[in-house]
């Protein structure tokens, strides 16, 4: 019965894939099947090896059968351009099915691959209108359930770095903010902690939208460049991104404090006056701020002496 059933698997797969002829080597047995079109893949003999797969019908097949199925027949599929057709029919439930079986680090492997093919390829006209969303919102989706279903995964690592870059691309800083975070703290010997520890720098000075944003988020923003900087990254050109960063920061926040004083003085409370002004000579004494600084905190002085002595 099992090669009756074999032999009109055959028969339907060429109907559905235009007739595409099989190789004529195919072996009947399904399982039997399933490792030659694994050796075809091997052999970089796509075509053959999709139309092989194709002919399978994998719920007839052993255990071992279907894990080799699952992995080959996603790679196939992977290789034909259909991606998403890999995730949905072959690696989205292999978590589930296999578990404890060790071909589940091949299935993490080519699931992480898989995700970086779709976010190369996204872009295409082609793939937007064919789904109505890009690969990229397909391959985030997929990144997400990696580190669901793969939990603790070395792989991680890469994936969080993955959906950092997303975030920052959709300018969702604090998001971006979150997954650098977590690769730091979840992976702490990885090879992306140094880029990480960057991203998470740059994501933080992002988020601060000018002088006028809150001045809570520009001093975590100053101490994350501060912190990126003191590591003494070897990458030149990061260095002058977040060089840059930390100075425009510091301008900001030294602005900040002159209007803070200048609204202390509008409501006439010189102390608080001048505590702003104190931070900035403090912090940033060299800066064009503190001479402005200077000269307001000698007006305020002086303001003081008339009235009778310092608060």
């Amino acid at each position: 019965m099992r090669r009756v059933l074999a032999l009109w698997s055959i028969v339907l797969a060429a109907l559905l894939t235009g007739c595409q002829t099989l190789p004529p080597e195919t072996p009947t047995d399904l399982d039997d099947r399933v490792v030659f079109a694994a050796e075809l893949l091997e052999q970089g003999q796509i075509d053959a090896a999709y139309a092989v797969l194709r002919s399978v019908d994998g719920e007839l097949l052993s255990e071992d059968s279907a894990v080799r199925y699952s992995i080959a027949s996603a790679r196939a599929f992977a290789a034909k351009g259909r991606l998403r057709t890999a995730f949905c029919r072959f690696l989205d439930d292999f978590p589930r099915r296999f578990r404890f079986r060790p071909e589940i680090e091949a299935a993490a492997a080519l699931h992480e691959s898989l995700c970086e093919a779709l976010l190369e390829r996204d872009g295409s006209f082609w793939w937007a209108c064919d789904f109505f969303t890009g690969d990229k919102g397909f391959a985030q989706e997929r990144l997400l359930r990696f580190l669901e279903r793969y939990p603790g995964h070395a792989r991680g690592a890469n994936v969080l770095r993955l959906l950092g870059e997303l975030h920052e691309e959709a300018t969702e800083w604090p998001l971006a903010r979150f997954r650098y975070e977590e690769l730091l703290q979840e992976y702490p010997d990885s090879e992306w902690v140094p880029y990480a520890q960057f991203r998470l720098a740059i994501s933080s000075f992002e988020q601060v939208e000018g002088v006028c944003y809150d001045e809570g988020q520009m001093r975590i923003a100053r101490r994350e460049l501060q912190t990126y900087l003191n590591l003494l990254p070897e990458l030149p050109q990061a260095v002058r991104e977040a060089s840059e960063a930390l100075a425009q920061v510091e301008t900001w926040l030294a602005q900040r404090w002159l209007q803070n004083a200048e609204f202390y003085r509008t409501i006439e409370n010189d102390y608080g006056e001048r505590r702003q002004l104190d931070l900035v000579l403090r912090e940033f004494p060299d800066s064009p701020e503190a001479e402005i600084a200077r000269k307001r905190l000698g007006l305020v002085r002086k303001d003081l002496d008339s009235d009778g002595g310092t608060p």
